[in-house]
C-alpha cells in the first residue's frame, strides 16, 4: 500500500491551521499563569500544580472516554510520550516555581526562547529545513524578548535564570512532540502530561505539608485547570500538525496576554523599551509566516 505524501498546499495549511491552534493556546495558558500568580502568596505552589492537575487528569479521562482514546489507554506508556511529558514536567516545575518571584511579563517573555531553543534541536532530530531569513526572524524575536528583560550589570537574578531554563526543556518537549505516532490520540498524549506532572508535583508538597484552601481559591483553580487542559490539547495539535520552527514562533503572542493581564491584576506597565521588545516580537512571529507562504508558492 503506498505512503500519501502531503503536497505543498498540504503542508501550508497544516502550518496555519497549526499557527492558529498555538495562538489560541497562548490566551489559555496566560489566564492560567495570571490565576497561579495570584494564588501564590495564598497557597504554596507545588500544592496548586498538584490540585490543578487532579481536575485537569479527571478532565482528560472523561475527554478521552467520551472520545474512545481511552481504549487505547496503554499508548501512555510508549517512550516518546513518557519523554515529552518528562520535559513538561521539569520545565513546568521550573516555570511555576520562578512564577511568584518575577513580573508576569518577564515569565512569559523568557519562555518565549523556546522557539530560539527548538530551532537547533529541530534540525538535528526532525531533519527540518528552513533559510537565514527565517532563522534571523526568530532572532530577532528573541532579541525582542531581551529588550523587555533589560538585563542590567547588577547580575542576573536566580529566579529569571530558573525561569529561562524552562524554555529549554520546552523546547525538548515540542520536539519530542513531533516524534510521537499519529496513531496515538491527542488527548492520550495530554493526559500522560497531567498524570506524570499531578503524581510529581502531589508526591513532593505533600512530603512538603499541605494547607485547607478555600472555596475560592478551589474555584479557581478549576478555572486554571479548564484553561490548562485546552492549553495543553491545543499545543499538541499544533507541534504534530505544523513545523516546529514556525509553530514555535506563534507562542510570542502570549506577551501580548501577559502584558494586558498584569496591568489588570497588579498595574505593571511596560515601558517604551518593553514595547518596542513586544513589537519585535509580533513582527518576527508575522515575518517567520511570510516566509512560508513565499516558499510554498516558489515550491
Amino acid at each position: 500500500m503506498s505512503q500519501v505524501v502531503p503536497t505543498e498546499p498540504d503542508t501550508r495549511r497544516d502550518n496555519l491551521r497549526a499557527a492558529g491552534y498555538m495562538t489560541l493556546s497562548t490566551v489559555f495558558f496566560s489566564i492560567n499563569d495570571a490565576i497561579m500568580k495570584f494564588l501564590s502568596s495564598e497557597i504554596p505552589m507545588l500544592q496548586a500544580m498538584a490540585i490543578r492537575g487532579a481536575i485537569v487528569s479527571i478532565g482528560l479521562v472523561l475527554l478521552a472516554y467520551h472520545s474512545g482514546a481511552l481504549k487505547r489507554w496503554t499508548s501512555i506508556a510508549d517512550p516518546v510520550v513518557v519523554g515529552r511529558s518528562t520535559f513538561e514536567t521539569v520545565g513546568s516545575f521550573a516555570f511555576m516555581l520562578s512564577l511568584p518571584h518575577i513580573p508576569l511579563a518577564s515569565a512569559i517573555a523568557l519562555n518565549m526562547a523556546t522557539p530560539l531553543c527548538a530551532l537547533p534541536l529541530a534540525a538535528i532530530v526532525l531533519r527540518e529545513r528552513y533559510g537565514w531569513r527565517r532563522i534571523a526572524a526568530v532572532l530577532v524575536g528573541f532579541f525582542g524578548v531581551m529588550l523587555i528583560l533589560q538585563p542590567s550589570t547588577d547580575g542576573v537574578d536566580p529566579w529569571l535564570l530558573l525561569s529561562f531554563t524552562s524554555s529549554l526543556f520546552f523546547a525538548m518537549r515540542d520536539v519530542a512532540t513531533r516524534r510521537i505516532s499519529g496513531e496515538i490520540p491527542t488527548s492520550l498524549v495530554a493526559l500522560a502530561m497531567a498524570v506524570v506532572v499531578t503524581v510529581t508535583t502531589g508526591t513532593v508538597s505533600y512530603l512538603d505539608g499541605w494547607i485547607w484552601i478555600s472555596g475560592k481559591q478551589a474555584g479557581l483553580l478549576c478555572v486554571a485547570a479548564v484553561m490548562v487542559g485546552f492549553g495543553y490539547t491545543l499545543v499538541v495539535k499544533a507541534m504534530r500538525q505544523g513545523e516546529v520552527s514556525l509553530t514555535g514562533a506563534f507562542r510570542y503572542s502570549a506577551l501580548f496576554w501577559a502584558t494586558a493581564f498584569g496591568w489588570l491584576l497588579w498595574r505593571e506597565i511596560p515601558n517604551s523599551t518593553a514595547w518596542l521588545g513586544i513589537a519585535l516580537i509580533l513582527s518576527a512571529g508575522l515575518y517567520a509566516l511570510h516566509r512560508e507562504r513565499v516558499r510554498a508558492r516558489r515550491t
